[in-house]
């Protein structure tokens, strides 16, 4: 009989990753919504706000454990200031021009 190099005691089966395992999704979504979050609030970008809410729900309701609860406060919060800083609030109204309001000349 010719030689075998298997071993069938040493064989495993293949067993799946178990769904608690974290591969980083999570983590660059969270990274994407704050980042046009800030996009948003920094240069009024009005698709900013709204794809910085859209990314921080989704990855919210995504989320496997809540042991991330303050990088959510932490995009919310960015959320609310760039809705703000976009839509509501209007430096320029608020400013008093030098001259009174009339045309430089």
């Amino acid at each position: 009989m010719a030689y075998n190099p298997k071993r069938p005691e040493l064989i495993q089966p293949y067993k799946p990753p178990r769904d608690g395992e974290d591969n980083g999704t999570s983590d660059l979504m969270q990274l994407a919504g704050f980042l046009c979050g800030f996009a948003s609030m920094m240069f009024k970008y009005k698709w900013g706000v709204w794809a910085s809410l859209f990314i921080m729900l989704s990855a919210f309701f995504t989320a496997k454990n809540r042991a991330e609860s303050k990088q959510g406060i932490m995009n919310f919060t960015i959320v609310i200031m760039g809705l703000v800083s976009t839509y509501i609030w209007n430096i320029k109204a608020q400013m008093p021009t030098p001259n009174g309001g009339a045309p430089a000349q």
